[in-house]
């Protein structure tokens, strides 16, 4: 596949519905025991129930967490995985995952960091990194598809509020490091029509891609109120298995799995050790994306839940 040449985007009618049962859960843990593991290495007494595969799990009307075994495309996993071994991946900068020698990350995508010395909303490796951004498109899609297909009340709702994050008219990011012209295209079709924060139309706006980080349990807390963050999972590997402490649920991601689920306001970390190379593609909506500009037809900008929609509208 040509990179520029199956840059647009042609959102087409979805593909059947996938089936999902639905599970009601709740907290296993209290607020006090859940506090003291925060910033904590998860360990097995954490997870005793495995996430099954095609469940939607939910408290109240929240999602919590869906897997969709092997869902990923052949074709989209491929080509993130090849990618992901080619990457120059940059040591960790959060603070808990120091001191794992062979850890690493990227942040892909849009997002508003507020460095004195960089303006950009599109991030550094975004522009350094123009062919692992373009290998990591069809597998994002891929991500964006199976949400609408198996959660479609969720995802209208992720939806709206991804169009929420409109980039004002006035504002250009700095693309003059790019000089090839092929990977000019790339960075800019991050969003073809200069519309939104998102990248290429899907309820996401941004990408951490991780290698080999056992990461403590910690919530997110900076992505959009009642939206959930997708998971896959490149490599040849063993461990990393994800956990939820509050539920005590956990799942051991595999190639093309699909994992949707709520980091934002949940407590989630890895068991290790890690062997081989895991890589963690991690998508989400970043509440800094919402609210920097008017958006007609759904009220005031962004300022934590004004002016998006319900998760009933």
């Amino acid at each position: 596949m040509d990179e520029v040449e199956d840059l647009p985007i042609h959102r087409e009618e979805p593909p059947p519905h996938i089936h999902v049962a639905e599970c009601q859960i709740k907290p296993l843990l209290k607020d006090t025991d859940y506090d003291a593991i925060n910033k904590c290495f998860a360990t097995p007494n954490l997870c005793q129930k495995e996430i099954e595969p095609n469940v939607v799990y939910k408290d109240g009307e929240q999602i919590k967490f869906l897997l969709l075994p092997r869902a990923i495309s052949e074709a989209a996993w491929l080509k993130a995985h090849v990618a992901a071994h080619d990457a120059h991946m940059q040591s960790n900068s959060r603070r808990e995952a120091n001191a794992q020698a062979y850890g690493r990350k990227l942040t892909l995508g849009w997002i508003d960091l507020r460095l004195p010395n960089y303006e950009n909303m599109r991030t550094a490796p975004t522009l350094e990194q123009p062919d692992l951004l373009a290998a990591l498109y069809p597998l994002i899609r891929d991500m964006d598809r199976l949400i609408e297909r198996a959660v479609p009340a969720y995802y209208n709702y992720a939806f709206k509020c991804a169009m929420t994050a409109v980039r004002p008219n006035t504002e250009h990011d700095d693309l003059s490091r790019i000089t090839n012209k092929r990977e000019l295209q790339i960075v800019e079709a991050l969003d073809p029509w200069s519309l939104t924060y998102t990248i290429r139309g899907t309820v996401f706006s941004t990408v951490e891609f991780n290698r080999n980080i056992v990461f403590k349990a910690h919530e997110d807390g900076h992505n959009v109120d009642g939206t959930c963050v997708g998971i896959t999972t490149l490599g040849s590997y063993a461990g990393g298995r994800l956990v939820f402490p509050r539920y005590g649920y956990s799942a051991e991601l595999g190639p093309r799995d699909f994992l949707l689920c709520d980091n934002n306001h949940e407590l989630h970390g890895n068991l290790g050790p890690i062997v081989g190379d895991r890589f963690s593609v991690v998508a989400f909506l970043h509440d800094s994306v919402c609210g920097r500009t008017e958006v007609d037809g759904w009220g005031p900008p962004y300022e934590g839940g004004d002016g998006l929609p319900t998760p009933e509208g």
